[in-house]
């Protein structure tokens, strides 16, 4: 699947705010070819207590089901890479 860097990508929240990715990159093997695509997103505590949904290509990925979130902290960095929190 690739994809079409044209179409407009955004992480939808449980109260229907659209984010836009704070910062995207590329990446591939020999520089010219595009194999890893990375959205990163800026999101404030309240917007992690519901589902969060990615639209990309015209369709949608669910990255969190549930309406629970995470635990913050104040220092260091985590980093959740699954839907099943």
């Amino acid at each position: 699947m690739s994809h079409d860097l044209r179409k407009p990508v955004y992480l939808e929240t449980a109260t229907g705010t659209k984010l836009q990715p704070a910062d995207t990159t590329l990446a591939g093997e020999d520089g010219n070819t595009t194999t890893a695509l990375w959205f990163k997103f800026w999101l404030e505590a309240p917007q992690l207590a519901g589902p969060l949904t990615l639209h990309l290509n015209d369709g949608q990925l669910a990255i969190k089901q549930n309406t629970l979130a995470p635990k913050l902290g104040t220092a260091g960095s985590r980093n959740f890479t699954t839907n099943q929190w």
